[in-house]
């Protein structure tokens, strides 16, 4: 009997390949089919698919410990892998693994990232057991090794700068990762998201949405301003999965060398790029895996501290004048110190353990461990798998009771369709002019995925 795992993938841009590659190897050592999706109707697709594991990102809503709650009472091994490792704040992580939802026993078996956040929670106290957590580092950083990197995974040079249509294929590519996703939202809608789904208080969800606000305001102030003084360079912004594009779009109508990117992997662009800009950003530190220059665009007075480890390593500017004299440095030169390089890898190895590529082969190794401990026997499977059956039939019985179901029917359109054709319109503008909205993974994005991997990365792991 074959056996399942479910995946949530938060965003796709950002995490499809990593989550991918983790199914990959499912696939290639152990002969477990893995079912990819993002984040909506979760338990109805725990029923459908009846996994012997699943796969969360985070804890910090309370309704994903009741999914969490709601497999352990299917008997279906629960594992919580973290896809942001840059957090940098004890309590926000404490936050992720759902301290404040007393989630900790939700939780059968924890993957972090690396040895930084281990400590955190061991200095909470976290988990009585510590054979519930296991370092593995970050699967979608596997892609940084340089093995992989030279596999022909990658767009070359000439397809990168076709593909955004650079006005200048050979110049200096620079860079701009954004992480800025409340600065144009609702702060009401905000404050209550964050107020009623996890702990966090209202004056921290203040602060960081005008934070956002002003880290906006002044990195796009910085960024067009080097643009224009050098419009002979690229200048390429790089969109948060979780931001809308409206901001970004205005100002790449007015200026002619820079071009939006949203809809790839930052791995993409980083392969090309020269120098990279931003605030105290994850891409940051895949920059530096990389070995490229990092222009940390700070905000006066509103340094973080738990940041200054992540901040020093990086080349820090509060104007657009500053800038632009350490852009040109690098452009002419891109040498980085040797003492920041070394204080670089020391902080990434503590943050994310190895960048040897194979942090999607050890996940997928204490998947199939965890999956093995609970089904030795195909009697527990049936069990299983006879439990969600009856759930989805007694969810399908409610759903038939319904007026929309009805209605459906009667009219015959297909049942996941929806009646409130406005909230239909408004969300299909809502994703055309903000670039929000995560799609569905399919099979074949996943089948796709696999025969990539197979061609350019099957002799890299039999070696």
């Amino acid at each position: 009997m074959t056996k399942k795992v479910l995946i949530l993938v938060p965003y796709k841009v950002r995490d499809f390949d990593g989550y991918s590659l983790i199914a990959w190897h499912l696939k290639r050592k152990y002969n477990i089919d893995s079912y990819l999706t993002n984040a909506y109707g979760v338990k109805d697709k725990i029923a459908k698919y009846k996994p012997e594991l699943f796969v969360t990102d985070h804890l910090t809503w309370e309704f994903k410990v009741q999914e969490l709650a709601f497999c352990q009472k299917n008997n279906i091994v629960t594992c919580l892998y973290p896809t942001e490792g840059m957090v940098m704040r004890p309590d926000d992580f404490m936050t992720t693994l759902g301290q404040h939802h007393n989630s900790e026993s939700t939780i059968d078996i924890l993957l972090a990232w690396g040895d930084y956040h281990i400590k955190m929670l061991e200095d909470k106290s976290f988990f009585e057991n510590d054979s519930k957590y296991h370092i593995v580092g970050s699967a979608r950083f596997d892609f940084y090794n340089k093995s992989i990197i030279n596999s022909g995974f990658f767009w070359s040079k000439q397809e990168f700068a076709k593909e955004l249509n650079l006005q200048n294929p050979n110049g200096p590519v620079i860079l701009w990762a954004t992480s800025t996703p409340y600065a144009v939202r609702d702060k009401d809608e905000i404050i209550k998201r964050y107020t009623n789904r996890s702990n966090y208080t209202v004056e921290y969800i203040e602060w960081l949405y005008e934070d956002n606000i002003l880290q906006l305001k002044n990195n796009l102030s910085v960024f067009t301003y080097l643009a224009k003084q050098h419009p002979e360079w690229n200048f390429i912004v790089k969109v948060h999965p979780a931001e809308w594009l409206n901001p970004y779009i205005e100002i790449a109508e007015k200026t002619p060398n820079i071009t939006i990117a949203s809809d790839r992997v930052i791995t993409d662009y980083l392969a090309h790029t020269d120098v990279l800009l931003q605030r105290n950003c994850t891409t940051s530190t895949e920059a530096w895996i990389m070995g490229l220059p990092v222009i940390q665009m700070e905000l006066e007075n509103r340094l973080d501290p738990f940041y200054e480890s992540h901040r020093i390593l990086n080349e820090i500017t509060y104007t657009p004048e500053e800038a632009d004299i350490v852009l040109t440095k690098y452009i002419e030169n891109g040498n980085i110190p040797t003492s920041i390089n070394n204080e670089r890898t020391k902080f990434i190895s503590e943050l994310y353990y190895l960048i040897d590529g194979k942090s999607a082969e050890r996940i997928a190794d204490h998947i199939h461990s965890a999956i093995e401990k609970r089904f030795d026997t195909t009697e527990k499977i049936e069990l299983k798998d006879k439990k969600l059956s009856i759930y989805e039939e007694k969810q399908k019985s409610i759903k038939q009771q319904t007026l929309a179901y009805k209605v459906k029917n009667l009219i015959g359109i297909r049942q996941e369709k929806s009646l409130r054709l406005w909230k239909f319109k408004a969300k299909k503008e809502r994703i055309a002019i903000t670039g929000v909205g995560e799609m569905e993974i399919t099979q074949v994005m996943v089948d796709n995925q696999f025969e990539l991997y197979d061609s350019c990365l099957t002799e890299i792991f039999l070696q």
